[in-house]
């Protein structure tokens, strides 16, 4: 899955999910940074990971909030999740 992809399947999913619609919306003000990290890892791992270990975005503030809100996010990872089996 590219990471429009995964953004375009999430803006369906969260439509009406407050908590993970926060999460779409930073990811998707973030896409030009977070491209290319769910390609390398479908399973999301290092693709959440990564928000606590390298600069993904350009603030760290904001790595920490997606990292965060990925931390809570169960319909982000059942989507990957689906997706990867």
């Amino acid at each position: 899955m590219t990471t429009a992809e995964l953004l375009e399947k999430y803006d369906k999913i969260t439509k009406e999910a407050n908590k993970e619609r926060a999460l779409w919306n930073l990811l998707k003000a973030n896409e030009k940074h977070i491209t290319g990290l769910i390609e390398e890892d479908p399973t999301g791992y290092w693709f959440h990971k990564a928000h606590r270990q390298i600069d993904v975005t350009d603030s760290g503030y904001m790595d920490m909030a997606i990292w965060i809100l990925l931390s809570e996010a169960s319909l982000f990872w059942k989507m990957l999740e689906e997706n990867v089996a």
